[in-house]
């Protein structure tokens, strides 16, 4: 199955933003990961992963949220990563971007 990541600096982003995008995605046979700070309950995901990413880009649980994106796109070899927010979408890109056999990132 075609997995994809959608990472945020907060939960609620999703649910504001991107949930026709994530039932489109369940709906095209991908099983969709979310990645983001915050414990809201999202529809149209078949895994969550709460992460402890900061707004402030200088905070040092960011390191801690860039290890965790790291691990999770090495284990679950995402067919896409779709990144939003400032400092979510960064800290996605970059764990990605060390990441070998990454998907198409966004």
């Amino acid at each position: 199955m075609k997995k994809v990541l959608l990472c945020a600096t907060v939960a609620f982003h999703f649910k504001s933003f991107h949930l026709p995008l994530m039932a489109w995605f369940q709906k095209n046979g991908y099983e969709v990961h979310v990645a983001s700070g915050g414990t809201d309950k999202l529809p149209f995901t078949d895994r969550q992963f709460e992460l402890s990413i900061a707004r402030n880009p200088l905070d040092r649980e960011n390191v801690e949220a860039y290890k965790q994106l790291k691990e999770l796109i090495k284990e679950h070899n995402y067919d896409i990563i779709h990144c939003h927010t400032p400092v979510g979408g960064v800290l996605a890109r970059l764990a990605a971007s060390r990441v070998e056999n990454k998907g198409k990132i966004y």
